[in-house]
């Protein structure tokens, strides 16, 4: 669930209706597992990070990235839909985003962690 403030701690009902977002099953078979940073960009959109279940029934978790409109709706420009999933390593094991930074030209930096499957260390940090 993704969440926009207005001033002095309220809900900004202008984000999706309701000032939440609930993401869950995509239409592209991806569950959302969680989120776990956001940043906005010049434009006011929202960048969210996290992971996802990669596939209905698996056990992988991908990088998952989503930029959302100051309405709240997907920004259709990113990617076609909103958003996308990122495999950091072989697509087996668990890829986490953990961090989100917007840079000045507006590139979309992520950092997180990359393990492979079986327990086995993380093999990729940024």
């Amino acid at each position: 669930t993704c969440i926009k403030l207005g001033g002095y701690v309220r809900v900004d009902t202008t984000f999706n209706g309701t000032g939440f977002r609930t993401m869950a099953v995509l239409s592209t078979g991806f569950t959302v597992y969680n989120l776990t940073a956001v940043a906005l960009d010049a434009a006011g959109r929202a960048v969210a990070v996290g992971k996802v279940l990669n596939n209905p029934g698996g056990t992988s978790f991908d990088f998952f990235v989503a930029r959302f409109n100051p309405d709240g709706s997907f920004d259709n420009s990113f990617d076609g839909d909103g958003y996308r999933a990122v495999a950091g390593g072989t697509g087996t094991g668990t890829d986490e985003a953990s961090g989100v930074e917007i840079q000045q030209n507006q590139l979309i930096l992520i950092g997180g962690t990359s393990s492979p499957a079986s327990g086995s260390t993380p093999r990729r940090r940024c």
